[in-house]
């Protein structure tokens, strides 16, 4: 038997129209010149990378990009036809599968990039990828910070070899979120990024350039340059975090109610216990918990969304379960659905009202929702579960 939403004790609901909204509102304010690189790594992050992508992609979205050759695989098999960066460097044994693929892949160090050019130039192929410049993460990448030069002479080492192909430069800057105060640091990194790169261009170099995420984007659209990588602001997990842009959210969570019960003043509420009743009180117990990847730090600090109120949870997060305050909501029973994430009447609350709870980044949350928690995608009306049943 098919299940349907309404069936489920729990479910995630992508909203593929919002999706599409996002990525028009961003190809609306974005040089026309300037490609939107959709990262989808880490099963874009939780919300299902086949269907994101195939729906980006209907939408015009030409390129994406992931971190692991693996990533680029399972896309291709589900009908992924756009430009895939694979942002991880492979190895030489890999690269037969990397041009099969029609896959770029990330050239980190002239070293590393001269192991796969000999190999391709003995198998008779030319591997396409983009030189990875750290401009100050300290990750993967040409080091190029205590030297311009140096990091520039190496990346002409990369173009000249003969088994390669340079198709771009990128980099990822340290600051890519809100933190406050790091406006002197991402401009540092920027800047070391741009003199790499002009010198590359001077010596003759065609490549394009992409710096810049999600947020990093709305600060500094000075340098777009030909691409931008993207995903949370095509997902719209914090709707109001991108001045200038109109993003809705994407995502949805629910549970189901399924246990209501009044307890006296002086209860303990949950394991620890961390929470005692001061009145009588109407708890709501939730079939979600910290297996499904609610953290427990949310613990009577967060809230969900029941018949449009808000909720408290009290008491610590179960594996299963967790449990409401739900005394100043009328008629509320068994078989109602509490939201996560997500609009309920007049009251709605996204991914970014938990970011500071957890704490955590909205893309790191949403990757720890768990596999058995449904998705579902919703478009024009219709909704699908995936995969079928």
């Amino acid at each position: 038997m098919v299940k349907r939403i309404s069936d489920e004790r729990i479910y995630m609901e992508i909203d593929l129209d919002a999706l599409r909204g996002n990525y028009y509102e961003l190809r609306k304010k974005l040089d026309k010149r300037a490609d939107i690189i959709a990262t989808i790594k880490a099963d874009a992050y939780g919300l299902g990378a086949l269907q994101i992508g195939l729906e980006l992609e209907k939408a015009g979205c030409g390129r994406f990009a992931v971190t692991f050759l693996e990533e680029a695989k399972l896309l291709r098999r589900g009908g992924i036809r756009g430009e895939i960066l694979v942002m991880n460097p492979i190895e030489p044994d890999e690269i037969a599968a990397a041009c099969e693929l029609g896959v770029e892949t990330a050239f980190t160090s002239a070293a590393k990039a001269r192991l796969l050019s000999d190999a391709a130039f003995a198998a008779g192929i030319v591997l396409r990828g983009e030189i990875k410049l750290d401009t100050g993460l300290g990750r993967l990448g040409i080091s190029v910070c205590r030297s311009e030069e140096t990091a520039a002479a190496e990346a002409e080492e990369i173009f000249s070899l003969a088994g390669l192909r340079v198709e771009g430069v990128f980099t990822h800057i340290t600051a890519a979120s809100a933190v406050p105060g790091w406006d002197a640091l991402n401009r540092l990194e920027l800047e070391r990024f741009k003199h790499v790169t002009d010198a590359l261009e001077k010596e003759g170099h065609k490549f394009k350039r992409h710096c810049l995420c999600s947020y990093p984007l709305t600060l500094y659209p000075e340098y777009t340059m030909d691409a931008v990588r993207v995903a949370s602001i095509l997902y719209g997990c914090d709707p109001s975090g991108y001045p200038g842009f109109d993003i809705k959210p994407v995502l949805t969570l629910r549970a189901r109610i399924i246990e209501v019960k009044t307890v006296p003043a002086g209860t303990p509420i949950g394991y620890g216990p961390l929470f005692v009743t001061l009145r009588e009180t109407r708890v709501a117990v939730t079939a979600i918990g910290f297996a499904d990847g609610l953290r427990r730090s949310v613990s009577n600090r967060g809230h969900m969304l029941v018949h449009g109120c808000s909720a408290p949870i009290i008491g610590k997060v179960c594996c299963d379960h967790t449990m409401l305050d739900v005394t100043d909501i009328p008629d509320v029973s068994a078989g109602d659905m509490a939201t996560v994430f997500g609009t309920d009447a007049d009251a709605s609350q996204t991914v970014a009202d938990y970011e500071a709870l957890y704490p955590a980044t909205a893309a790191e949350l949403t990757s720890e929702l768990s596999p058995r928690i449904p998705r579902y995608y919703s478009s024009n009306g219709s909704t699908l579960r995936y995969p079928d049943e």
